[in-house]
């Protein structure tokens, strides 16, 4: 709050000189506290009424709770981090005696990528650099930590059999190859039409759909479905707590309409 009020007011300088001013307050191994930073606004702002900009209705919040909104939607994970040009540092590189030095060799390795682009037309000095960033093949609009950091796992489709999920007691001692098979070969799909059309896309939802999450990625899925003749999506519940009949009439729901119901 004191950082916008001083960035509305003032401007974006004399605000990052401001929190410098509350940092400086701070003894090792202490925290900031409210009391520093009241002690700087009245230093430097003695006209104001602190209580107006740091209290719980004050004016200067609202973008704070964006910057917490637009934090959380990125998914760049915990605090503190540092973007450079949207890119996320490695925590490695969060050391304060080394981040000056990192910082000046992305910024050389990075001042050629832009001196190109200049070079070949495809930046001007009209342009937004934002919007040229982001619109490059190899940059995302958020980053999803189970895609980007987690070890790959696949599923192994090589195997066939005639055998089928139903049959739990043969189920249980096929190895993982045959369990997959007899999976694919239970499964039944939605599509966009029922017709004979070959979907080269299949997606395997896999969820707890008797949870508002596994719910909202089941209805993505059903969304996206809709804008393509070429997708067709089958439904894997996986709960997340012990079955039960209360905790489970959703995807028993789900499970009968797959079963009578035409795609």
């Amino acid at each position: 709050r004191a950082y916008n009020y001083v960035a509305q007011e003032v401007d974006n300088y004399h605000a990052f000189q401001t929190l410098i001013h509350i940092y400086n307050k701070v003894r090792t191994g202490e925290k900031v506290k409210v009391e520093h930073v009241v002690s700087v606004l009245e230093k430097k702002y003695p006209y104001v009424e602190v209580n107006s900009i740091l209290g719980i209705d004050s004016a200067y919040d609202q973008n704070r709770k964006e910057a917490r909104g637009y934090y959380e939607q990125t998914g760049v994970g915990p605090l503190p981090v540092i973007l450079f040009n949207g890119m996320p540092f490695e925590k490695e590189q969060l050391d304060p005696d080394e981040l000056e030095t990192i910082t000046m060799h992305k910024i050389l390795e990075t001042t050629t990528f832009f001196q190109r682009a200049v070079y070949l037309g495809e930046l001007s000095h009209d342009q937004d650099v934002v919007e040229y960033i982001m619109n490059q093949p190899n940059v995302v609009p958020r980053i999803n930590s189970r895609i980007l950091t987690s070890e790959r796992e696949y599923l192994d489709l090589t195997a066939t059999n005639n055998f089928f999920v139903n049959d739990y007691a043969r189920f249980t001692v096929l190895d993982s190859q045959g369990k997959t098979a007899a999976i694919a070969n239970s499964m039944n799909y939605l599509t966009k039409k029922d017709d004979s059309f070959i979907r080269p896309v299949t997606f395997w939802i896999v969820g707890d759909f008797d949870s508002p999450s596994g719910r909202q990625l089941l209805y993505d899925a059903i969304k996206h479905q809709k804008s393509s003749n070429n997708v067709r999506i089958s439904m894997i519940n996986n709960p997340s707590e012990d079955i039960s009949y209360k905790n489970t009439q959703i995807s028993r729901a789900i499970w009968a309409a797959l079963q009578t119901q035409t795609s």
